[in-house]
């Protein structure tokens, strides 16, 4: 149906609304494509890439005109249309592993089992050097196995599915709704 010329070591894809982003394993090139249907035809063309001191994209998020990249602890908030870094901040101790973002918050998953939500707001309009998570919440049972997906589901507060690696390598899930008040 599409093709699209993407460097070889392309290994996460997330294709939301009329953006595709390719993120690398070792190139140092995030790739951004526009894909929108202009007159019923389909045009595909390549935005600019985002280019950074990338060594590996770890996890990766997308909402609207903003990218978020994890690499190792450090969590960067690009602005597609001008394809460069509006934020960037150290997330945890170990390593981000999973990423989720929507229009007011970033999630982080950590190596040790710890999900952390953070002000989207806050993130873009302030020094993140002195920038707190809003919630540090601590996956009881995950405990040093690593955040691998997060969802959410806003049927209530905010539902946080986090998938992760248990004992054994097996795959399991967990769910934790988290209050505001």
């Amino acid at each position: 149906l599409h093709r699209f010329t993407v460097t070889p070591d392309a290994t996460i894809m997330i294709w939301k609304k009329d953006t595709l982003v390719l993120a690398p394993f070792f190139s140092g090139v995030v790739q951004v494509f526009n894909t929108a249907t202009k007159d019923d035809k389909t045009e595909y063309e390549e935005m600019a890439s985002l280019v950074g001191n990338f060594r590996k994209i770890d996890a990766m998020a997308l909402y609207e005109n903003l990218v978020a990249t994890a690499e190792t602890r450090v969590v960067k908030i690009w602005k597609l249309s001008c394809a460069s870094v509006v934020a960037s901040w150290t997330a945890t101790k170990t390593f981000v592993g999973a990423l989720y973002m929507n229009d007011t918050i970033v999630v982080t998953g950590s190596g040790a089992g710890i999900v952390k939500l953070w002000d989207l707001s806050q993130l873009l309009t302030t020094d993140t050097s002195s920038v707190t998570a809003l919630r540090r919440i601590n996956m009881k049972g995950v405990l040093h196995y690593p955040i691998k997906d997060i969802f959410q589901c806003m049927y209530t507060d905010l539902v946080i599915i986090a998938k992760y690696e248990g004992k054994k390598k097996k795959d399991k899930m967990k769910i934790v709704e988290v209050k505001w008040n």
